[in-house]
């Protein structure tokens, strides 16, 4: 008998049919789970996730935190603040889909909760560093209330990245790991150090101010189908506007060029950046917190990146590790020792 959640599906996105394989050879249009994020919340920090297509019934709360009131709040999906209180840019729904949506996500049976931290269809723009901070001190506060002892399996995604360094984001982020949550964030999309973008570089605990215990997040670079990180120079013929950030602050690379995703209308969609290797990460998060039980988010992060691929990757920029994620867990038989 092997554990529950276990399971083989068609690959809708090429980076799922990557992630499950160690070596380009071995894709076979499918992908394959051991375990699939159950009794994991997977907080999403984001323009907002629509309850539409793989996503649909399975969030749990819709918290605005783009607006002035000095903490989030609640509303209900679609209705507290009419149009803008849905996913009005189109980023956050595809990002929930490849962490855990039912056709393109890496972790399947996991819960999202939809926190809301801008709304360009209000004028709440993505550069307000207050919205994010905001937001993680309300995820902090969730995540501790969901259990008194502390063992609640939580997992923030932050596809999202600041034009420059700011050490209160980098704290909250901090703060964030420290209570227990692993926090994984993407490295940015501008051919650059991560090190010098928040909170890309709260990957590395030695760039996070006043950070004794070692604190970090999980940062996260972009791959194409070619196994090559995602640079301006249009690596075999793919056509790119954008480049992965790399760098010391960069723990590990996944799929992130030309992905498939639901969209904000529950319709498949072409999705892209770091903004989508990201999640990638995250639902491993969420498959190692089930697979395991409680982790704090160094065994997490220590986890996923002893197992990545190794040495795989090309044009990598300077002081990157050459990993790449690795999804697929031995299936181990729970019945007996054969």
């Amino acid at each position: 008998m092997y554990p529950t959640g276990s399971g083989l599906d068609t690959a809708r996105s090429w980076g799922l049919d990557r992630v499950d394989v160690r070596y380009q050879a071995e894709m076979d249009g499918q992908y394959a789970w051991s375990y699939s994020g159950d009794g994991v919340v997977a907080y999403v920090l984001d323009s907002g996730i629509n309850n539409v297509g793989d996503l649909a019934g399975r969030i749990d709360a819709h918290m605005q935190c783009w607006s002035a009131d000095a903490s989030c709040q609640s509303s209900t999906w679609g209705a507290t603040y009419g149009e803008f209180d849905v996913d009005y840019d189109g980023h956050g729904t595809p990002v929930a889909s490849i962490l855990g949506g039912s056709l393109f996500g890496v972790a399947r049976t996991v819960r999202f909760k939809d926190v809301q931290i801008w709304s360009a269809g209000v004028g709440q723009s993505w550069s307000n560093t207050n919205n994010l901070i905001k937001a993680l001190n309300w995820v902090v506060n969730d995540h501790v209330g969901r259990d008194a002892s502390g063992m609640a399996k939580s997992v923030a995604n932050i596809s999202h990245q600041y034009p420059g360094t700011y050490d209160a984001v980098d704290i909250a982020v901090r703060d964030a790991v420290a209570a227990g949550i692993t926090v994984v964030v993407g490295a940015g999309n501008d051919g650059v150090d991560a090190c010098t973008r928040s909170p890309a570089r709260a990957g590395n605990p030695n760039m996070i101010p006043s950070n004794p215990n070692g604190f970090s997040a999980i940062t996260v670079g972009a791959t194409n189908r070619f196994d090559s990180v995602v640079t301006f120079a249009n690596t075999n013929g793919e056509p790119v506007s954008w480049a992965s950030n790399g760098g010391q602050c960069v723990d590990i690379f996944a799929p992130g060029h030309d992905l498939r995703a639901t969209g904000r209308y529950g319709t498949q969609i072409t999705f892209q950046g770091t903004s989508a290797a990201t999640p990638h990460v995250a639902g491993l998060a969420a498959i190692r917190l089930e697979k395991y039980g409680f982790l704090d988010p160094a065994a997490v992060e220590s986890s996923i990146k002893s197992w990545a691929t190794s040495n795989v990757l090309t044009n990598l920029p300077a002081n990157s590790p050459n990993l790449l994620l690795y999804t697929m867990q031995p299936r181990t038989r729970i019945c007996c020792s054969y």
